[in-house]
């Protein structure tokens, strides 16, 4: 019996409380930590600060005026190291397993919002899978620290459970006299001794424990959102950074874990009438539009869709002086052809998302703002993805890296492609040449093209092919100093951030042997006598650009370029109609393709083409909490949809439609012609 202030407390009851004490102290430390990682950011989005005395008093104040949202992260982090000391009935095994992984997690979450300002989300624990590849794109002084961070905890940990073993079955057990061992033993017992001594407490607590941490996972959202509400929840739709810095990094990974989040909100009038209305009306439109086009299929003809990693023209960056250009050719190629700026969803990342958008034709902005990667979080669940890939007997996907990220091959799956050449494909073939820049850490932009013009060699004469290169050279990290170029190629650059000079330069000598290869890969599609049809486009900037203020120039830094290209022989073909937009939406590529191409189209690619000849690109940045769309003009202005013609918005009102059919609705249209 302990007493206090002269009441009797039971041991039972001092154990409870001894272990809510450090449950609930862990969870307020954790928040804590997580906290300073998404608010010690230089992007300067809300909430935001790289100065560390802004950052504290901005925490300190957060604390202050956002307790119930503290108290419900806190929480939920103290049940599940209360389920942890249950599970493993040993005080150094919960706290070792519980610190190691909220470090690991703090740590995470600060290199995720460093490198491309997004708080972490469930989508990216299905990247786990390729830890291995996760860490070679860490800088090497984090890497270092992870290291030494593990071999530290495994050493503690070793340690504890030999002298835990000692202690209750080995040499200190048989000598309970023994000086040494006496002393070390009071010591240690106070962490190695089981926290219970029978099974039902650890039942019904493991049983409690995981009902209440299920809660914000199981619930429904409308009832969520009221709790959140009342705890002062202020939400910040337009960014998944901005929102962690405003109500917590725990809240925003929950929101986001629940099963019975929507992919989309139902349509006012969705019915089996209405999408047949739709069909019927977009038949009528494809049969306009194919009867200006010759072309009925691409037998005998190869499309490439190439996504360059990171890049994107740095001369559009006022505050970068180079000593060189640093994409001449990529400037003089899109002179000569169709081209424009692709408006992103993301800024350092996010290359799955415009991947998806490119072949499927759909906006992501046009899901629930929780669903952050289709890839990973619904493609597998949907009725149908319809793609551009139907048009083609043969469909492939190039990518020299590791092949699971973004379930790839889920997704790939579902959409159609047929083949998925990776570092780690078992495919036939695979990947011939995996050369690297000098001191550069992934394959070279040069071999990612000769694997490219492998393929497309393969192609059977009379059968139409696609190819899709997803390529990795430019990828971070960009160290200092890390390439080993002759010095006509070396990249000096003046940049607001003098830190971040020497990453700039890494990044801007890798794009500049992009751009060197651009046209040797264009010289030899062009000698070539299949018709050959390039779409070619960066995904995002690169994460380093942290001088660059997103709030302030959302446009600027959320495009990069793009462009259209035909060999002669496609040009024979096809003709050489130009499609270009001054801002373009990923999900408007397939159909400006097609009309490039003097393709027919069906009927889902007839509405695709209104979208893409009559709206203004999609910002899929901006992720809207009612549902409608942000847009970029054609001067590259950011508009609502409430400033479109009632034309535009009827164009936009059938493309819900047909993508709610698709997701979350009853898929009227995958049994009939809409995709025929």
């Amino acid at each position: 019996m302990t007493k206090i202030n002269q009441i009797t407390l039971k041991p039972g009851v001092v154990k409870a409380l001894i272990i809510t004490a450090v449950s609930l102290l862990l969870g307020l430390v954790t928040t804590f930590a997580f906290q300073v990682a998404a608010v010690n950011q230089g992007w300067g989005m809300t909430g935001q600060t790289g100065d560390g005395a802004k950052a504290a008093r901005g925490i300190v104040w957060w604390i202050l005026g956002h307790r119930g949202i503290l108290y419900l992260s806190a929480l939920w982090l103290a049940g599940f190291f209360a389920m942890l000391l249950t599970m493993f009935n040993r005080w150094y095994t919960a706290i070792l397993i519980y610190v190691g992984l909220s470090v690991s997690l703090t740590l995470a979450l600060y290199q995720k919002m460093m490198l491309r300002n997004e708080a972490i989300l469930p989508s990216d624990v299905s990247e786990l899978a390729s830890a291995h590849s996760l860490l070679k794109m860490l800088d090497a002084g984090m890497l270092h620290t992870i290291v030494v961070a593990v071999i530290g905890f495994v050493v503690v940990f070793v340690l504890l459970v030999m002298s835990d073993w000692l202690i209750h079955h080995g040499a200190w057990r048989n000598q309970p006299n023994q000086p040494f061992a006496k002393r070390f033993r009071k010591v240690l017992n106070i962490v190695v001794a089981p926290v219970y001594h029978r099974r039902w407490p650890r039942i019904v607590t493991v049983v409690v424990m995981a009902v209440l941490m299920s809660l914000p996972v199981v619930m429904p959202t409308k009832a969520l959102d009221t709790i959140y509400g009342a705890l002062d929840n202020q939400p910040q739709d337009f960014a998944s950074s901005a929102d962690a810095a405003m109500n917590g990094p725990m809240l925003v990974f929950l929101k986001n874990a629940n099963v019975n989040t929507v992919y989309m909100d139902e349509p006012d009038g969705y019915s089996e009438a209405k999408m047949a209305a739709i069909e019927k009306k977009y038949t009528t439109v494809a049969k306009d539009i194919n009867a200006t086009r010759q072309n009925s299929s691409f037998k005998g003809q190869t499309v490439i869709y190439l996504l360059s990693e990171s890049l994107m023209d740095p001369e559009r960056i006022p505050s970068i002086k180079t000593n060189q250009t640093v994409v001449p050719n990529l400037k003089e190629i899109m002179s000569q052809t169709a081209s424009g700026l692709m408006v992103s969803s993301g800024f350092g990342g996010g290359t799955a998302n415009m991947e998806y958008m490119s072949l499927t034709g759909m906006p992501v902005a046009g899901y629930n703002k929780k669903i952050d990667t289709p890839y990973t979080q619904m493609i597998s669940h949907v009725k149908a993805a319809p793609s551009i890939l139907s048009y083609f007997d043969s469909t492939a996907s190039i990518h020299p890296f590791n092949g699971t990220f973004y379930n790839r091959k889920g997704a790939y799956k579902k959409l159609g492609m047929q083949a998925f050449y990776n570092t780690d494909s078992d495919l036939s073939g695979g990947l011939p040449f995996g050369h690297h820049l000098p001191g550069g850490g992934y394959i070279s932009d040069e071999a990612a093209f000769l694997d490219l013009e492998y393929y497309i060699k393969k192609a059977d004469d009379k059968d139409s092919q696609f190819v899709q290169l997803l390529t990795m050279q430019n990828h971070l990290p960009y160290p200092e100093n890390s390439l080993e170029l002759p010095d006509e190629d070396k990249i000096t650059a003046d940049v607001p951030d003098k830190e971040a000079k020497g990453q700039v330069e890494t990044y801007l000598e890798g794009i500049h042997q992009t751009d060197k290869q651009l046209p040797l890969l264009l010289e030899k599609l062009n000698e070539t006598s299949r018709p050959i049809t390039l779409l070619f486009y960066g995904d995002h900037w690169p994460g380093i650009f942290t001088f660059v203020n997103q709030q302030k120039n959302p446009v600027l830094s959320h495009t990069a370029e793009y462009f259209i290209w035909q060999n002669d022989a496609a040009k024979e073909k096809n003709g050489t109609g130009d499609v270009s937009h001054p801002y373009a939406s990923p999900s408007d590529f397939s159909s400006m393709m097609l009309q490039m191409s003097n393709m027919k189209v069906t009927p889902y690619f007839a509405l695709q083409t209104e979208i893409a000849d009559k709206v203004p690109a999609v910002a899929n940045f901006k992720r809207l909490n009612d549902g409608k769309l942000a847009f970029v003009d054609a001067e590259g202005k950011e508009i609502s949809e409430s400033k479109l013609s009632k034309k535009q918005r009827d164009l936009l009102a059938d493309l819900r439609y047909v993508q709610y059919d698709l997701s979350q609705g009853d898929g009227y249209l995958t049994t009939s012609n809409f995709f025929k």
